[in-house]
C-alpha cells in the first residue's frame, strides 16, 4: 500500500513540475529580433498621392530580418537592417532598425510604428522621418 501511495505521489509531483515549468504565454515586454511573422515576405502600397501634377505612393516591403520603406515622392529608397520589434498590444508593433546607406559608420537608428489590421491592411508611421504628411499612411496589399 505504501508503494502505491509513493508512486502516485511521485507521478503527481512530476506532472505538476512539468506543467508549471512550461510557459505558453508570450512576453510582450521582450524585444524580438527580425520582422514579426504577420509581416514577413509581404509588400504593401499606400493610396496614390498627388502633389504638383505628380502622382506617387509609399511602399513597404518586408523580408525576414530587414524592410524596405519608400515614402511618397522620395528620391531614394532605403533599407532598414538589423530590425528588432516590440509588441505594444492591440496589434501594434514598434520596430527599430539601422540604415547604413549614406550614413556614418555605425548607421542611423530608424523607428516605425505599425498597426496590423489584417493580412491585406496595415497602418505604418515612420517615426524618424521629417515630414509625416508623406510617411503616415494606411497600406494595402
Amino acid at each position: 500500500m505504501k508503494k502505491i501511495g509513493l508512486v502516485a505521489l511521485s507521478l503527481s509531483l512530476g506532472l505538476i513540475s512539468v506543467f508549471s515549468a512550461t510557459d505558453t504565454t508570450a512576453n510582450a515586454d521582450k524585444v524580438h529580433t527580425g520582422i514579426p511573422k504577420a509581416f514577413q515576405n509581404k509588400t504593401y502600397k499606400a493610396k496614390s498621392f498627388r502633389d504638383g501634377g505628380r502622382t506617387d505612393h509609399a511602399t513597404i516591403k518586408f523580408g525576414t530580418k530587414a524592410m524596405r520603406y519608400t515614402s511618397a515622392f522620395a528620391v531614394d529608397t532605403y533599407t532598414t537592417y538589423k530590425v528588432k520589434y516590440k509588441y505594444l498590444g492591440g496589434h501594434v508593433y514598434y520596430l527599430v532598425g539601422r540604415i547604413y546607406g549614406n550614413a556614418p559608420k555605425g548607421g542611423i537608428a530608424w523607428r516605425y510604428k505599425i498597426k496590423y489590421f489584417s493580412a491585406h491592411k496595415i497602418y505604418a508611421r515612420d517615426l524618424t522621418g521629417a515630414n509625416p504628411k508623406y510617411t503616415d499612411f494606411v497600406f494595402r496589399r
